[in-house]
């Protein structure tokens, strides 16, 4: 509970904080924050999706044509 508590409790103080900083940054500062702010979440995906590709690759299975096994012969 303590933990849950206080997850909220940071996550209330960085949200304060950064309306704060918004709100006494000058004007086009603050539009160029704002944008900044809002390709965020799609730069986290991206490099989400890029981390996930990385392991698929180096820890995924392999399909049968890769791997090291001679082909059988065709009768």
């Amino acid at each position: 509970m303590k933990l849950i508590i206080s997850s909220l409790l940071f996550v209330v103080a960085v949200v304060l904080t950064a309306g704060l900083y918004l709100v006494v940054r000058k004007g086009e500062g603050k539009k160029s924050d704002l944008k900044k702010l809002y390709i965020l979440p799609s730069l986290i995906a991206k490099r989400v999706q890029q981390l996930g590709d990385y392991l698929l690759m180096r820890f995924g299975s392999k399909p049968e044509s890769a791997t090291d096994q001679p082909a059988a012969p065709a009768a």
